[in-house]
This record gives C-alpha cells, structure tokens and sequence, in this order.
C-alpha cells in the first residue's frame, strides 16, 4: 500500500482550483440551497483501479466547510472493484455541490495515472526491461510560462494552424502577459472579425498570414488601430488595461502605439511583389514562412536550396530599403541560427512540440545509452 499525499501541502494549489472553478461564487447553489443544510456524499468506483489522491478530494471539502467530515474506507495504492465506496463526505449540501467537480476530477486524474503505472510495473516484473519516465505538466498557458522562464521574447500562438480556439488563445495571451512574454497571435485568414477579437483578446501584436495583394494588406493593417490612424473598432475591455482607471483618449493612444503587425512572406507571388507590399503604411514586420516559400519556388523542404536562399536574402535587402523588420519562422535551433546570422531580426525558433521532441529524443538516448552500459541486475 501506498502512503496518501499530504493534503495540507497542497491547500494552496487546491484553492486556486477551486477559486478558477467557482469564479466570484457558485451563484446557483447559494440562491437554491439553505446555508445550514447538511448532507452526506459518497464515490463509487466505476472499473477497476489503484486509487490515488483521496486525502486531495477529502480536502476539497474541508476547504469550502470547516466542519466537513471524511470517512476513509480505503487508503491510497488499494485496488477498488467496480461499486467499492473508498470514501464518503459528510459536509454543508453547498459545498458538495461546490466542490464535485473539482474533488472528482483530482480523484479521477491521479487514480488514472496510478492505475496505469500499476499495469505497466507489473507488464515488467521478473524481467530486465526498464521503465523510462518523463512528466507533463504543461497545459496550453504554462506554455507561455515556460517559454518566459528559458528567455524567449515573444510567443507564436499559432490560430492558423492550431486546434484551439478564441478562449484558449486569451488564456494563452494573459499567461504571456503575467510571464512578461510578448503574446503574438496568427489568425487564420485576412478577416477583421479575427483580427478585432484576437487584438480584445490581449494579443500585442498580429500575424497576417498568405499576403499577396498590397491593396488587400492595406485595409487589413487598418484593423490593428484605431480612428483615425485605423479602423479597429472599440470593444476594449479592463483586463487589457490592467484594471486601471483610463481615460479613452489615453487607452487609445497607448494601444496604437503598442501592437505589432506582422506580415507573412509565403509564395513567390509575394516575393515579387515585395516592393509593393513593404511600402503599405503600418507594416512593422515582414515574417518569411519557408515550408511554404519553398513549396511554391518548388524546391518543397530543401530549405538550403540555393532558390530559396538567394529569395529570402533579396528580401532581408527589401525590408532594409523600407525600415521594415526581417523575419522568419524557422524549424529548428540550426535553421534559426543560420538566419539571425544572415540578417534576419525577428525570428521564431521552432514550436514547442518540436522542442519537446528533441529534449525527450536527446534523454530517451542518454538513458537508453546508461542502460545497455549498465549490468542487468
């Protein structure tokens, strides 16, 4: 049997979970249900486990009840059948309807995690083979976070290509701005209705993405600010401000002068035309995007190919003519280097699933390494 996590260690942690779940309160329970009403809950197990975090879901409770009271009929590392009580609350019929969510999940989650890991010891047993462990612990927004933490200047968030949507991208924004990262988001497609809610959604800058036509680029610029240097219309809400008690003139003036927009280079239609598409007023980065440059010179992923080299320097020159800054988004540590060393300014240096996939390649081969090195014992 396995010792149960110490709940006090975690109140904090579980209070966070809570005040995000609950938000100002749980409006409903307390409009519907008396204050003094006590009631009695209970978990029943659904399929076969190894439970785990109970003394977690207990605290919930305690947290949202003083007097809440747990009943422990079973103790974490036990394997529960389906139908087995392992616990039963006794607390304010507010706070187990409060906190069932939040409890359930944390009781659900780390069960999961401790079942499988049950299996998987067990699949080894008797044998020489060796378990190798990695953690994830990074949702979307600590994404932001962690990049902020390594010392990167911005961050990519990616709506042309990535399968979340405006709310995750706000969470994503806000965790960027907390991290003191600056939160650049591409949107799909030259719309005003993307650029204006990712720009409300705290965005400090835009990517604009597939641009050829410099009228086309010309009225999509005008979105990123307001009359009368632009068109952006005036949805601002206080998170954008801090909560601060502004003035429209001066929230207007700080967030003109506070937005980057970024204009993505990414067929040989838009290399040509890069005199015309540079000159557009309002244009403050030009991004080359090489998967795709390449695939339109039609050199697809040779991206040392003398064409695509030689295109991409002809605009680093471009930009330097029109005091617009270069920049490209690369695939990888190497590539990056390569292009900050010929010119390039602004530059975006692989994504996250990339970088977590060569970490955990470089460490699987490391230990794989120690393991065929090391007696089996």
């Amino acid at each position: 049997m396995s010792p149960s996590l110490d709940a006090s260690a975690y109140r904090n942690l579980l209070q966070s979970f809570l005040s995000e779940d609950l938000g100002a309160g749980d409006i409903t329970t307390e409009a519907t249900v008396p204050a003094a009403q006590r009631a009695r809950g209970e978990v029943i197990a659904k399929a076969p486990l190894v439970l785990a975090g109970i003394d977690l879901f207990a605290e919930v409770f305690r947290l949202l009840d003083a007097k809440a009271a747990a009943e422990m009929i079973c103790q974490d590392g036990e394997e529960l059948t389906p139908g087995q009580i392992p616990v039963r609350i006794r607390a304010s019929a507010r706070a187990l309807l409060s906190g069932e969510r939040v409890a359930l999940n944390l009781l659900q989650r780390l069960s999961g995690v401790a079942t499988h890991t049950r299996r998987y010891v067990r699949a080894v047993a008797g044998t020489n083979a060796r378990i190798l462990d990695t953690r994830k612990t990074t949702p979307g927004p600590e994404i932001a976070r962690t990049f902020a933490a390594a010392g990167f200047d911005f961050v990519f968030i990616d709506m042309e290509h990535g399968a979340f949507n405006l709310e995750t991208m706000q969470d994503m924004v806000t965790a960027s701005l907390g991290a003191g990262i600056t939160p650049i988001v591409r949107v799909g497609e030259l719309l005003y209705s993307l650029v204006a809610r990712v720009l409300d959604g705290g965005a400090q800058g835009v990517i604009l993405p597939r641009v050829e036509d410099p009228k086309i680029l010309e009225e999509a610029i005008s979105w990123f600010r307001f009359p009368p240097v632009g068109k952006r219309g005036y949805g601002v809400n206080p998170t954008m401000i801090g909560y601060e008690q502004r003035t429209f003139p001066e929230i207007i003036d700080h967030l003109n002068r506070n937005v980057v927009s970024v204009v993505q280079f990414e067929t040989r239609t838009a290399m040509e035309r890069a005199d015309e598409l540079l000159s557009v007023k309002g244009v403050d980065i030009a991004m080359v995007g090489p998967a795709d440059l390449s695939i339109s010179l039609g050199v697809p992923g040779q991206f040392d190919h003398p064409l695509l080299l030689s295109t991409i320097d002809g605009l680093i020159k471009s930009c330097r003519k029109y005091g617009v800054v270069p920049g490209i988004q690369t695939r990888g540590v190497a590539m990056a280097k390569m292009w900050t060393e010929r010119g390039m300014r602004f530059v975006g240096a692989a994504a996250e699933h990339t970088l977590l996939l060569e970490k955990a390649r470089e460490v699987v081969a490391t230990l794989r390494t120690t393991e065929q090195a090391s007696p089996a014992r």
